[in-house]
């Protein structure tokens, strides 16, 4: 598969890739991922996974139990003409799980870059905007990298 595309043989429960199975924590996994994973639909469970970790002991958000759900679907769907609107769907319920966690003004941010993916396109030419989303979805799930202190 390629340009975002996914086999028709995928399985239908991704799983983290050689490149993304030594890191341990499940935000650390997707973030990996976002650097030379496999499938997109193995990345949109990873991202699921990611959302699943932030939330900071409350309840997971519907809507990240739905980005898991489109991953499973886009895996599982033979049909190329199908795979955008799965992505766009999971793209806006990470945007919509993100706003409902902690930090979660980032989620216009995301919601924006969700929505530049169109349901209604192929999916391979919009492979950019796919991956401007992926990135924006790892920037705003990674804690903040500390400053270093200034010389005195």
């Amino acid at each position: 598969a390629s340009g975002g595309e996914v086999a028709p043989a995928a399985p239908a429960a991704p799983s983290p890739s050689a490149a993304t199975g030594a890191v341990a924590d499940p935000v650390g996994r997707y973030v990996a991922w976002t650097a030379g994973g496999d499938t997109l639909a193995q990345g949109i469970a990873l991202l699921a996974d990611a959302l699943d970790a932030v939330r900071a002991g409350r309840a997971t958000p519907p809507a990240a139990a739905r980005v898991r759900q489109q991953a499973v679907l886009l895996a599982t769907e033979p049909d190329a003409a199908r795979h955008a609107g799965y992505v766009h769907a999971a793209f806006l319920d990470a945007a919509a799980a993100r706003g409902a966690l902690p930090g979660g003004y980032v989620r216009n941010e995301l919601t924006v870059a969700a929505a530049r993916v169109r349901q209604e396109r192929p999916l391979a030419p919009q492979q950019p905007q796919v991956e401007a989303f992926l990135r924006a979805a790892a920037q705003v799930l990674s804690p903040p990298v500390p400053m270093p202190r200034p010389l005195e």
